[in-house]
């Protein structure tokens, strides 16, 4: 993370986006590595009215991955940390095609997320009592999506899982053309 976060500082004084923000948690992170202002976009209202509780110096906006409320190339780096596990394939393509919108010229996108080919129930998240799906989403999947959005790829990776874990984790750090 700290490494996109210093290709996304070489696009300040423009935002960054944390797509997908759920509790605002990451805000003192990436305040930390120099990205200021940082904007949280969400589509639970619960979870925005907990960011702006724990982080009220944060701009908290609703929204999902594939509506940013956010113009065209006004963003200095988008993140999606674990914030696409519940899209299927048109999701993906979706939400891919929408955080290359709003990036800048050159600048990055960090998709991290649960990789592999079987989802799972969550262990902490459901609705009605029903565990949401988690979906496990290989690299090379992701990887096309951005591609197919526009986006060049920096970096990509998959990790086995650690202890505690169920499933690998992938990650892919891609950027908007100059």
């Amino acid at each position: 993370m700290r490494r996109w976060a210093g290709l996304a500082s070489a696009h300040a004084p423009l935002p960054v986006v944390d797509a997908g923000c759920g509790t605002g948690r990451l805000l003192p992170f990436l305040r930390g590595c120099g990205l200021d202002p940082v904007i949280g976009v969400d589509p639970s209202a619960g979870m925005l009215a907990h960011a702006r509780s724990m982080h009220p110096e944060g701009e908290w906006r609703d929204g999902s991955l594939e509506h940013l409320p956010l113009a065209d190339a006004s963003a200095c780096g988008v993140l999606g940390w674990y914030s696409m596990i519940h899209l299927d394939g048109d999701g993906l393509a979706a939400a891919a095609r929408e955080c290359a919108r709003v990036l800048a010229p050159g600048a990055p996108l960090l998709w991290g997320f649960h990789s592999g080919a079987a989802d799972a129930p969550s262990r902490h998240l459901a609705v009605d009592g029903e565990p949401l799906v988690v979906r496990a989403l290989p690299v090379p999947v992701v990887v096309a999506a951005l591609v197919s959005a526009g986006l060049e790829l920096v970096a990509s990776g998959r990790r086995e899982p650690r202890p505690g874990e169920r499933a690998a984790q992938g990650m892919v750090i891609a950027r908007r053309a100059r």
